[in-house]
C-alpha cells in the first residue's frame, strides 16, 4: 500500500503519501465493487437462457399437427393384435425403447460462484527508525542528484555579472556545491549537451585545489560573452 501511494506521489497524482494511500484504497474499493457487480450480470444471462429454453421445449413439444383419431387408431391396433391367436410376424417398426431422460438433458443453471471475501486492509505502523532511513535516503538521493537546473543555478549565483569564471576561482562551501562542482568540468557533455547551449568550457593553465577536489583548472563562460574562452 505505502509503495503505490509512493509512487503515486512521485509521478504527481497525490501531493503527499496520506492522499495517496486514500486514492489507492478508492482504486480497490471500485475494482471489488466492478467483480462483485459480475454475478448480477451473469444470474440475469442465465434467466435469460432458461426462458428461451422453457419455451423452445414448450415449441417442440406441440410442433405436431393434432390429431383426434390417433387415440382410437391405437386402441383399435392393440385390440386387433390381443385377438390374434399368434402374435403378428412383422418387424417392429417403432422403437419401444424409451429415449434417455436423466440429467443430460435437464437445464443445469450456472453454479453460484463463492461470495468474495472482503478483508479489511491493515494499517502498517512502520517503526519510526524505518521512516527515519526512508526520509534519509530520499534526502541523499535528492541531494546527489544533479540537474540542469542545479548547474545553472550554481553558475549563475558563483558568476554573478562576470562573463566567465576560473574553476579555481569558486569557492566550495558545502557537499551540495561540490556535488555541482565536481560535475562542470562536463558541462559540455551532460544532458546531451543541453547546457553547452548556455555554457562554454576551456581549459586553462594551472590546477584546481580546493580541498575539495585537486583537478587541471579550467574556464565556463556564457556563450556570446565577451569573456568566452576557447574550447579545448
Amino acid at each position: 500500500m505505502r509503495g503505490l501511494a509512493e509512487a503515486l506521489v512521485r509521478e504527481g497524482r497525490a501531493p503527499d503519501v496520506a492522499a495517496g494511500e486514500r486514492r489507492v484504497r478508492a482504486d480497490l474499493a471500485e475494482i471489488l465493487a466492478v467483480f462483485e457487480g459480475l454475478d448480477r450480470h451473469l444470474e440475469a444471462v442465465d434467466d435469460v437462457v432458461a426462458r428461451l429454453e422453457r419455451r423452445i421445449a414448450a415449441a417442440v413439444r406441440y410442433l405436431d399437427r393434432p390429431d383426434s383419431l390417433a387415440i382410437e387408431r391405437a386402441a383399435a391396433a392393440l385390440r386387433a393384435v390381443g385377438a390374434a391367436a399368434e402374435p403378428p410376424d412383422l418387424p417392429a417398426e417403432v422403437s419401444l425403447l424409451r429415449p434417455p431422460i436423466g440429467e443430460a438433458h435437464l437445464f443445469t443453471p450456472r453454479s453460484r460462484r463463492a461470495p468474495i471475501e472482503a478483508e479489511p486492509l491493515p494499517e502498517i505502523h512502520l517503526d519510526p527508525a524505518i521512516e527515519a532511513f526512508v526520509i534519509a535516503k530520499a534526502e541523499f538521493r535528492r541531494r546527489t542528484t544533479v540537474t540542469p537546473e542545479t548547474i545553472s543555478t550554481f553558475l549563475e549565483v558563483k558568476l554573478g555579472q562576470k562573463p566567465s569564471i576560473r574553476g579555481s576561482q569558486i569557492a566550495v562551501d558545502d557537499v551540495d556545491e561540490f556535488v555541482i562542482f565536481q560535475r562542470l568540468r562536463e558541462i559540455d557533455v551532460l544532458f546531451d549537451g543541453t547546457l553547452g547551449e548556455r555554457y562554454a568550457l576551456s581549459r586553462a593553465e594551472g590546477r584546481v585545489s580546493n580541498g575539495w577536489l585537486d583537478c587541471p583548472d579550467f574556464i565556463v563562460a556564457r556563450r556570446g560573452s565577451t569573456g568566452e574562452g576557447a574550447r579545448a
